[in-house]
């Protein structure tokens, strides 16, 4: 009987408590290109047990659009860097995430920690970070 219950509307669509708990494990990465910095903290998601995918902000093949944001619960930016480009040219989806309230991260890895790490043979360094900096926002291991 609850669980048609309408929890929140985004745009003219109501969001039952099933596609509310479907939002809250989703998450969306985004890092310059979305191939390396992103893709390594959404791999680390996706074994937690979150459905979660990577995307760039400044370029290559696999920049964000609109629809990357429907039915996403938490961004993670890379690195601060990558938050304030993402604002700068997305003013339309940054206000997207403000109206659906989509919860928004910042980490502090940057390109040249991900070039350092790579070219010291220590990206197992890196993957150590990116798990201690996703245990701080609460982001545990879900899988049951």
């Amino acid at each position: 009987m609850h669980d048609n219950i309408c929890l929140k509307h985004m745009g003219e669509i109501c969001i039952d408590h099933e596609t509310q708990d479907f939002i809250n494990k989703s998450v969306l990465v985004l890092c310059g290109a979305g191939s390396d910095r992103s893709k390594l903290i959404s791999d680390e998601l996706n074994e937690r047990g979150y459905m979660s995918s990577h995307r760039g902000v400044n370029w290559g093949d696999n920049k964000v659009e609109s629809q990357d944001l429907d039915y996403i619960g938490i961004v993670i930016f890379s690195s601060f860097n990558e938050k304030r480009e993402f604002d700068k040219l997305y003013p339309k989806l940054s206000n997207k995430i403000q109206k659906n309230k989509i919860k928004v991260f910042v980490f502090d890895i940057t390109e040249s920690d991900k070039n350092r790490a790579y070219d010291s043979n220590k990206i197992d360094d890196l993957k150590k970070q990116i798990s201690k900096d996703l245990d701080n926002i609460n982001l545990f291991n879900i899988k049951r």
